[in-house]
């Protein structure tokens, strides 16, 4: 399992905004089995991730690193969910989860 620790790219210039993002493999694998199978199992150095928003997929990066659900809004939660779904952050996706009965509740209370 080689180059585990580097800083690994999710797929240069291959955002939806042509941005560059860095993350530490380890740090993503420890939360995703998904990149785990991919990273030890697949030696994969990069992941593709252009199906989602730069901004989703810096919050959702952010999340693995942080072990909180930060940042988190209306325009960029859809894409953090499916991004939790996908790369089964089990944890996550609890996080997603609670954040849209939150939503719900305001949007409710306010009527």
């Amino acid at each position: 399992s080689s180059g585990i620790n580097a800083e690994w790219p999710l797929r240069p210039g291959k955002l939806k905004d042509g941005s560059d993002m860095k993350a530490n493999s380890m740090i993503l694998s420890y939360n995703s089995p998904v990149v785990e199978h991919f990273t030890t199992n697949l030696l994969q150095t990069s992941l593709d991730v252009d199906d989602f928003e730069a901004g989703a997929v810096q919050r959702f990066v952010e999340s693995l690193y942080t072990g909180e659900l930060e940042q988190a809004n209306r325009d960029n939660f859809r894409d953090i969910n499916k991004l939790a779904i996908v790369f089964q952050v089990s944890w996550l996706v609890g996080r997603c989860v609670r954040f849209f009965k939150e939503q719900v509740s305001k949007m409710c209370g306010s009527e």
